[in-house]
């Protein structure tokens, strides 16, 4: 669907994906190469590289470690998704 949707020049400024799709690692590739902007909900536990550029200090194990790249923690909001079979989905 980005793809085409890409390919039509359709009017878009970054792209979305909902908790639970952001594990595949795929559309963050295909994203990062087209160099489009985007939001991917993902689990805490998720293995991620640190931000394009940026030396792995301290080491990304998980997604809650990128909170160590924000210049102050303030920059940093937790969301609520709502209540999930687990509880909250913070």
């Amino acid at each position: 669907m980005l793809e085409h949707a890409l390919a039509a020049d359709a009017p878009f400024s970054w792209c979305r994906r909902m908790p639970g799709y952001g594990r595949a690692p795929q559309p963050r590739t295909w994203c990062h190469d087209r160099a489009v902007p985007y939001v991917f909900g993902v689990p805490v536990d998720l293995p991620l590289d640190g931000p394009p550029g940026k030396p792995r200090q301290p080491v990304v194990k998980h997604a809650d470690d990128l909170l160590h790249y924000a210049k102050t923690r303030g920059q940093w909001e937790r969301r609520s998704l709502g209540d999930g079979a687990k509880g909250g989905r913070i």
